[in-house]
């Protein structure tokens, strides 16, 4: 994302420079619109996995467990895509809001799931939110294993 200038981004889409800095501020406005439409793109590909007749709550929550790992290939980038914006909020306080934004949406995937389990019968009950949360702090552990050991 460092490399991204606005004088490309005006060039590929075809208008001024003046006319996307009229529209953001500044280029890290602009960059954070562009990861919350990739990310509401990507999060309503991900929130449509459902359990159904044919699939159990748990296959469908270990799709998305793997779904938040920085497996090789496509995961991967999105997982360096995730650790740029957790970057980037640290530096770029108006990106914080956005970043927390993206974090809660995944801890309310996760728990509708392991409710939709705990509904069908297929999980113990127990408090959905607080797995969730577990979950999102494992993703984190396998994200510092993986690039800062």
């Amino acid at each position: 994302m460092d490399e991204v200038r606005v004088a490309r981004i005006a060039r590929t889409a075809g208008v001024s420079t003046a006319l996307v800095h009229y529209h953001f501020a500044t280029r890290e406005a602009l960059l954070g619109e562009a990861l919350r439409h990739s990310y509401a793109r990507a999060g309503a590909a991900r929130t449509t996995l459902r359990a159904g007749p044919d699939t159990s709550s748990a296959t469908v929550l270990a799709g998305m467990i793997e779904h938040c790992m920085p497996a090789p290939g496509r995961l991967e980038r999105e997982w360096v895509l995730w650790v740029e914006l957790w970057l980037r909020a640290v530096r770029h306080p108006e990106l914080r809001p956005f970043a927390a934004e993206q974090y809660e949406r995944m801890r309310v995937w996760l728990a509708e799931a392991i409710e939709d389990g705990v509904a069908r019968g297929e999980f113990l009950p127990l408090d959905a939110s607080a797995v969730a949360d577990v979950r999102r702090n494992e993703t984190r552990k396998a994200f510092e294993k993986k690039f800062l050991d």
